[in-house]
């Protein structure tokens, strides 16, 4: 075969490396969630909503040459490590954290905002402000952190230069971010991609933040405020539908974090009653984000000029006279 990047052997192994980084992913999601005490059959249950209910999905076995996956995988250990971190004040996690988040940075720069959810992962004020003192008490291990993060990313700026000249490149021209005028409104809620039209099982965020607010009011601000700086972010991006593609891409990073009151939710439903109806609703929408992603794949839903009428029209259609019918 040529050594184009384009044949088959490129392929096969970008494939196998995007299934590797989406189990690694749910791997470590799983064992965040068995930190907040959530049982097994429902932390088996978000592993299903994430990797089947979501375009998660879509961006490991179609598109898997795009950032998503592995930001998703990177970011799944960050929080882990850090969440581990605050808990144990075991040092290590550190300088694990320092690599990961290097590795987060040069994948997708703008995930960098991933720090800003350690005060959430923390649990109280008082544990944050234990990990805080800790970082100096030793600062050889802070020291060593901060050293690895810079080295890894060093080695961006180093090939920049090599290949360019420059130390820095941007690539993106005259795109950027649009901080006046975010489009928080049709990122979540838009026909066109709108986060809860596309993946609708992440509306059990809301009764996960409803359960925090009730049990732990610092948790509940503390992940509130994250969430609403990274949608602040990702809606102020100036094209906020990101160009062609499957749903709200850009918060598939996340969904790791966005699990998380998902999670407490479904565990502290107390009726069995309720709690089984709630699983069988969840299952409808995971139902219903497959059948999307198939419509999607298939050229059912457009790429990037959705609207209302258009979706009400291919809604769970995916018959061959639907492809292209937009």
């Amino acid at each position: 075969e040529p050594l184009s990047g384009y044949s088959w052997p490129y392929f096969l192994m970008v494939m196998v490396a995007s299934l590797v980084y989406f189990l690694a992913g749910l791997y470590f999601l799983r064992k965040i969630l068995r930190t907040y005490q959530i049982g097994d059959a429902t932390i088996g249950f978000i592993l299903l909503m994430t990797g089947l209910g979501t375009n998660l999905l879509y961006y490991t076995s179609i598109h898997a040459a795009m950032s998503h996956v592995y930001s998703f995988a990177l970011i799944s250990a960050f929080v882990y490590f850090m969440r581990m971190y605050c808990l144990n004040i075991s040092r290590w996690y550190l300088i694990v954290g320092g690599v990961l988040l290097a590795l987060i940075v040069l994948v997708r720069p703008v995930n960098l905002l991933v720090v800003m959810v350690i005060p959430f992962l923390a649990g109280s004020a008082t544990v944050l402000y234990r990990a805080f003192i800790s970082l100096f008490n030793k600062p050889l291990y802070l020291v060593a952190a901060i050293f690895a993060f810079c080295a890894i990313i060093f080695i961006q700026f180093y090939m920049f230069h090599w290949q360019s000249g420059s130390w820095w490149v941007w690539s993106y021209g005259e795109e950027g971010f649009i901080f006046s005028n975010p489009q928080i409104y049709k990122v979540l809620f838009s026909f066109r991609k709108g986060l809860f039209i596309y993946t609708p099982v992440l509306l059990m965020i809301i009764p996960g933040l409803i359960y925090m607010f009730r049990t732990n009011k610092y948790e509940f601000m503390a992940y509130t405020a994250n969430l609403l700086l990274v949608i602040f972010v990702i809606s102020s991006w100036w094209n906020w539908y990101y160009g062609d593609g499957f749903g709200q891409r850009a918060f598939i990073d996340y969904y790791s974090v966005l699990m998380i009151p998902a999670a407490l939710a479904l565990q502290h439903i107390r009726s069995i009653v309720v709690k089984a109806v709630v699983f069988f609703l969840l299952s409808i929408l995971i139902t219903v984000s497959l059948i999307q992603n198939y419509a999607y794949r298939y050229q059912i839903i457009h790429p990037s000029a959705m609207n209302f009428e258009k979706y009400k029209y291919v809604f769970l259609k995916t018959g061959d006279r639907f492809r292209n019918v937009l």
